[in-house]
Parts: structure tokens; sequence; C-alpha cells
């Protein structure tokens, strides 16, 4: 479950870094520097979800290489496929990357401080014996 808010988490994150960096696609024929113009190319909202859902499928399988290598192998297809099609640049999916992985593990992260301390609160919605607590950031 953390994996599939991560990657939704993630997705809405490259959105705004998006909108924040303003970098023009490479098939605008510009030049790979052109920050702050009003394009859309970093961070790729197509990589950064499928990175996100890599690191939480490798983090499922005990990031055993059998599992990591096609997870993380898969999302670095997405991204250069995008790239293939002058869509972003290389740099684009590299920050996708690591923004994709660190998101899915800060909420891990945050999931494991939970476990140690109770009284912390959660990131997301639980179920409780008497039904499903509504509302981010509290524990019902």
């Amino acid at each position: 479950m953390t994996t599939v808010f991560s990657s939704a988490i993630a997705g809405l994150l490259a959105e705004g870094t998006k909108a924040a960096f303003g970098r023009l696609r490479p098939d605008q024929n510009q030049g790979a520097f052109q920050f702050w113009k009003g394009g859309n190319s970093f961070v790729s909202n197509t990589a950064t979800p499928a990175f996100a859902l890599a690191a939480g499928l490798s983090e499922w399988g005990d990031n055993r290489w059998y599992v990591a290598l096609p997870a993380y192998g898969a999302a670095t297809a997405v991204g250069f496929g995008r790239m293939g099609k002058d869509a972003h640049w290389l740099s684009d999916i590299v920050g996708s990357a690591l923004l994709g992985v660190g998101t899915t593990e800060l909420f891990l992260y945050l999931h494991d401080q939970h476990d140690k301390d109770t009284s912390r609160y959660r990131v997301f919605p639980i179920a409780t014996p008497s039904g499903l607590g509504i509302g981010v950031g509290a524990e019902f």
C-alpha cells in the first residue's frame, strides 16, 4: 500500500517540480540548460512514479537482485523511452529516479519509525478494529 501511495505522491511532486524548474524539452532545440523558460521537462512525470514503484517492489523483495534488477530495469527503460522520444534529457530521468526512489524510501522510513514508536503520527490512513481511520497524519 505504501508503494502505491508513494508512487502517486511522487507523481504529484513531479508536477510541482516541473512547474518550479520550467525546463524546456529536447525537442524544442534550445539546449539542455534552458531552465525557468516555461517548459515542462524536468522531471519526468512518467519515469518518477515508475522509479517509486521500482523502489517499493525492490524493498518488498528485501532488495534481492532478482527483484531489484527487473524492477529498476523496467523503470530505467521507461526513462530511456522518454529520452528516445526527445521528451526528456538524461538529467531529467536521473532527477526522476532520485525523486521517485526518495519518496518511497521516505515513506518506508516513516512507517518503520511508527512501528518503533506507535505514538508517532502515521503518514497514511490506517485500518482500525472499528473501520478505516480517515485523515492523513493522525492515528485513529
